[in-house]
């Protein structure tokens, strides 16, 4: 996942108390997305990155780094939330289901000549 990569929401359950005070909204389950930030884990060396979408607003907070440099971030979700998605394959895909339902049209229709 990269910025620019268009990304579908997985899960939109168990939101933390406090989220719809520091998102201006928030993601929506099958709704899709463009990774506007890619944001390391400044908790942990090991953990996932975080992301930020367009359209979603997070509010700015200090935040405390595992090395103990103090960081100005947006408030972001946890990457697990969303799947990468190729919308160039998904399209080829959508197409070529088109077509095979045309077809089936087309031969029910002669059937019933």
């Amino acid at each position: 996942m990269k910025v620019g990569s268009f990304v579908i929401c997985v899960d939109d359950t168990n939101w933390s108390s406090d989220v719809h005070e520091n998102f201006n909204k928030l993601p929506v389950k099958g709704q899709l997305y463009i990774v506007s930030e890619i944001h390391p884990n400044y908790a942990s060396k090991e953990g996932p990155p975080g992301v930020s979408v367009e359209g979603i607003v997070g509010k700015m907070h200090t935040i405390k780094t595992y090395w103990g440099q103090r960081l100005s971030i947006e408030w972001h979700f946890k990457i697990r939330r969303f799947k990468e998605i190729d919308l160039l394959s998904n399209s080829v895909e959508l197409i070529e289901e088109v077509e095979n339902e045309e077809q089936v049209i087309e031969t029910e229709a002669e059937l019933i000549k």
